[in-house]
């Protein structure tokens, strides 16, 4: 897995969709709903969302797991979103 740390001299704000997960299962049902996103559209509406500000090099989709998971607990929020910074007044289909 690639990634990456970036420090960032302005405030993040990130939307998205976050769903919860078994942590036992979370290599397979991480990559399904990336799959089902891809399938509903979801994720283009992501992509298209976050290059409409461009603030950083990260612009793109991101993952983002519970700021309080851990291998030991038994379930966790997993977040898609993107970096965004326009009017949350739009209308989303998230």
């Amino acid at each position: 897995m690639e990634y990456r740390i970036e420090n960032v001299n302005f405030e993040l704000r990130v939307i998205g969709k976050s769903k919860p997960v078994k942590t036992n299962s979370a290599f397979k049902s991480i990559p399904t709903l990336w799959s089902k996103a891809k399938k509903e559209g979801f994720m283009q509406e992501l992509i298209d969302r976050s290059w409409e500000n461009p603030k950083c090099l990260l612009e793109g989709i991101l993952g983002v797991c519970g700021n309080e998971a851990a291998i030991t607990d038994e379930e966790f929020n997993y977040f898609m979103g993107v970096r965004y910074d326009g009017n949350l007044l739009k209308r989303w289909k998230l």
